[in-house]
């Protein structure tokens, strides 16, 4: 059999499922052997850095001062309330202030498929 790195991969919530995933996809198999992916970060935890790492903090800079929190956040109905308290979250233990990250929400509409899936 002829495959790509990219054929290796399986996706799971847990170990255990993993292992069952790469058993149905490689039924040749003898000894399956599983490696986390190592360069993997969580989207809405490293959006919520973003500000901090670009912007000079835990230092007090004039950038941190001008551009944070920010005006606006752009995002969908399908992550919103995930994005957002994430995003609030790490706004108040980084920076000590209970207050929104942003002004104004900018929410995108979601396209649907023929059999109403998500795009998103």
């Amino acid at each position: 059999m002829s495959f790509t790195e990219a054929d290796e991969w399986v996706a799971a919530e847990s170990e255990s499922e993993a292992l069952e995933k790469a058993a149905e996809k490689f039924p040749d198999a003898k000894n399956i052997k599983l490696t986390r992916d190592e360069d993997v970060l969580d989207t809405w935890f490293s959006s919520g850095l973003f500000p901090f790492s670009v912007f000079g903090w835990p230092d007090k800079t004039e950038d941190l001062e001008l551009f944070y929190p920010t005006d606006l956040l752009e995002t969908g109905y399908g992550n919103f309330s995930n994005m957002s308290n994430s995003l609030l979250f790490v706004n108040i233990i980084h920076s000590k202030v209970s207050c929104s990250f942003c002004r104004y929400y900018f929410l995108l509409g979601l396209s649907y498929d023929f059999h109403g899936f998500n795009f998103d």
